[in-house]
């Protein structure tokens, strides 16, 4: 079972969801980005050893 959603998504006034790839990339970076809930899933495992026990100087 499929629920449909309508709608759009607008930047500046420019609609998203029918953007084509090349549109697209020239908005990630600069104005689109992913957001993590938890940022530390985003990092490599020794990353986030490193966030997580920082050194003492």
């Amino acid at each position: 079972m499929f629920t449909t959603v309508e709608g759009e998504i607008l930047l500046d006034g420019q609609e998203l969801t029918t953007a084509r790839e090349p549109e697209l990339e020239k908005l990630r970076g600069n104005k689109v980005a992913m957001i993590f809930q938890d940022p530390l899933t985003a990092l490599s495992r020794t990353t986030r050893w490193a966030v997580r026990s920082p050194s003492r100087t």
